[in-house]
Order: C-alpha cells, then structure tokens, then sequence
C-alpha cells in the first residue's frame, strides 16, 4: 500500500519506464485527480477515457468498407492519442474495475502491446489506470487474470498526515484542515451498507472547500454541508465551526502575541494554529513564533511545522526561527 506522495513519486519513475501502473483503493480518496497532478507536474498531456462508458465495440474503433481492395479499414475513437503525437502524454483508462469484462478483454492488446489493430500508441505515451476493489461495494468487478497481470499494482492508502500537506498546498479551507486535525477519522467515513448518499472523502472534502470560499449562510450550513460530507460528521464540522468563531481573533493574536490569553480547549487550539500558519508570513514569522512558543509543545511544534509548508524561507528567514529551530533540533 502507498500514500499519495509515494503513488506520484512512483507514476513518475513508471512513466519513464512506460511501466502499465494500476492504482486501486476505495471510492473518492484522489486516486484520479493525483494521476492528473503528476501529468501537471511533469508536463505531459493527458487523456481521461473513462471505461465504465466503453463497450468492446468501442475501443477498437468503426470499421469502414474499402471496397477498392475489398476490406474493411478501422477508424480510431478520438479519445486515443493521436499515433503521429510527439509530446509525451498519459493514457488514463480510470474506472477500468467498472466496465464488463468483454471490454476488458478489448484492452488487453492495448495494455501489452500498446496497440489494438491498426492503431498504435505513440511513442511517448504511458498507460496509467485507476479503479475501485470489488470489496468497497462501488460496482466494481473483478480484474480478469490476463489483463490485471499488464500492470503494476499499487494499491491506495489513506494518509491524514499526507492528506493535510496535499490540503495546504492546494488551498483547502483552513477551518477544514483544521476539523480533519482534530478528528482525524472524519476524513474518510464510506460505509457501502449506508443508505445515505454523502459521505466525508477528500473529494467531498474539497467539494465542501469550494462552497465555503463562495460563502455560506449560517442557517443553511448543516443542510449543504450534509449533502457533501453526510448528516453525522456535517455535524462534528458545523460544531467545530461555532468553536472556530469562539476562538481569539488571529489578527489581534499577531498584533500582541506576548499579551493574548492562549486558548485551553484542544478544539480551539487545533482551529487557531489553522488560521495563524494560514495568515503567516515574513512580516508576522516572528510573532507567530512568539505566540507558538505560549502554546502547549504539540500546538507549538504543529503551528510552527504547518508554517514551514506553506510558506518556506519566507517564513524562516529570521533570527527568531533559527533560535527556534537549534532549541527544537529541527
């Protein structure tokens, strides 16, 4: 099993080697939108053929009569690479674990051979695919023997601590970062026997990121929330939400981070080193560090840690986090 930054480390080295990879791993954990962010990453193109929506007719294309030589000719589907395309790009064949096995077998060629008939992938093209284990309930099936044994197997594992370094860089709402910080098993909560639709993922997650950037009203917060992440942890996160707005006003922390009363309630730490590392930078480093320094040594080393990723040199660039830093053996 392997966390997302092992999974883009180990597609890059795979794509060098035109390796076949297979990434399985339960519904909504970001096996897609990490495969897309390593063809961001590496400058390749990227073409997503969802394969739950291709019958075997499909991937081979549409045969067209040549009556002058008294064949058929098969036309490629567009959504495969061009054969003459120089550029290095990415096939991506997801929710391949979904599409029956007739389509499968219409694969195989592809994945071992790079070819279905006539049709050649270009040169610089790697095969990446992605779907869901037949026990996570997600109308899965199966891989058969012959096709699963083209790729290199990597399966998905949910890391929070991965998960949260993914969520600074990528602008996930603070007060989410925060909720996952404090409970930690709310950042995957799918139940297959569950008859409700929503439930908390780091897709739904993000989903949630989206709708609170654009502004929520308060009345209406549990109602939205719930059809994102479901009833029981809109719930918990709405709670948080009433703690988060209790918590000391950052800005007022960075005006007087020596003379502000430090928060007792876990909670309330947890939201409040969300809010200063997400509202740190070189002017204010050293109050933040002034302030960390008054917190419990956890809170301490998380505020101070979670600045780090976000803002670099820029943020410890100054006398007072190199003292903080030979006095923690950071």
């Amino acid at each position: 099993m392997a966390k997302r930054s092992e999974i883009q480390k180990a597609l890059k080295v795979a794509t060098k080697a035109k390796q076949p990879v297979l990434i399985l791993g339960p519904p909504a954990i970001g096996k897609s939108q990490t495969v897309r962010q390593v063809a961001e990453e590496t400058g390749m193109k990227f073409y997503d053929v969802r394969c739950s929506y291709l019958d075997a007719v499909d991937i081979r294309g549409l045969p067209v009569p040549n009556t002058s030589k008294q064949e058929v000719n098969w036309l490629a589907p567009e959504f495969w690479p061009k054969q003459d395309e120089k550029e290095p790009s990415i096939l991506f064949l997801d929710e391949i674990t979904n599409c029956p096995n007739s389509t499968q077998v219409g694969l195989l060629e592809l994945s071992l051979d790079r070819k279905i008939g006539n049709y050649r992938l270009p040169d610089n093209c790697v095969i990446v695919s992605a779907g869901n284990r037949v026990e996570d309930k997600a109308g899965s099936n199966k891989l058969i023997t012959s096709l699963a044994s083209r790729f290199l197997p990597i399966e998905f594992e949910l890391d929070n601590d991965d998960w949260i370094e993914w969520a600074w860089d990528n602008d996930i709402d603070e007060t989410i970062i925060s909720f996952i910080r404090f409970r930690p098993d709310a950042l995957y909560d799918f139940d297959p026997r569950s008859k409700e639709l929503a439930f908390s993922s780091p897709r739904s997650l993000e989903k949630l990121s989206n709708i609170r950037k654009v502004g929520v009203p308060s009345e209406i917060e549990f109602t939205m929330y719930s059809g994102l992440i479901g009833k029981a942890i809109a719930s918990e996160y709405t709670g948080f939400l009433r703690t988060y707005r209790e918590m000391p006003d950052p800005a007022e922390v960075l005006l007087d981070p020596m003379g502000c009363d430090v928060p007792e309630k876990t909670n309330v730490l947890y939201a409040l080193c969300g809010a200063l590392a997400r509202r740190a930078e070189s002017a204010n480093a050293e109050k933040v560090i002034m302030f960390a320094q008054r917190m419990p040594k956890e809170f301490e080393v998380l505020l101070v840690s979670d600045c780090i990723k976000q803002h670099g040199k820029e943020f410890t660039d100054n006398a007072l986090f190199k003292k903080w830093a030979c006095n923690n053996e950071l």
